[in-house]
């Protein structure tokens, strides 16, 4: 958020157009959700579920409840702010995945689109 700002001070930028792939897909749907001055974002195999993602991982129920239960706390969830997004009918967002990534599941970013 600070380097965007600063940019926009610096340069005299009004909006943004953001591209992020794996970890940066992640950042690109956050800051998409809180900005209003990015015009058209696009996220590539970005973790954009944590419940998704756990649990398409296949490990034992037991397991998965515990890894969620620490990690909604410490991450991000961009499926729980889509509502942001849909607040922005200027915004232009691109999915981009494969149905063989093997980090990231393809179902956690189709639920994103789909929101």
């Amino acid at each position: 958020m600070a380097a965007l700002d600063a940019l926009k001070r610096q340069n005299g930028f009004t909006r943004f157009h953001l591209v992020g792939q794996s970890g940066g897909g992640h950042t690109v749907a956050g800051l998409a959700q809180l900005r209003s001055d990015i015009g058209c974002a696009a996220i590539a195999s970005g973790p954009v579920s944590v419940l998704s993602s756990v649990r398409d991982r296949g490990l034992p129920s037991s397991l998965q409840d515990r890894v969620l239960s620490i990690l909604k706390h410490r991450f991000y969830n961009p499926i729980d702010h889509v509502h942001a997004m849909k607040q922005r009918p200027d915004l232009r967002l691109f999915v981009v995945s494969d149905r063989n990534d093997k980090l990231v599941s393809y179902r956690s970013q189709l639920e994103l689109s789909n929101a």
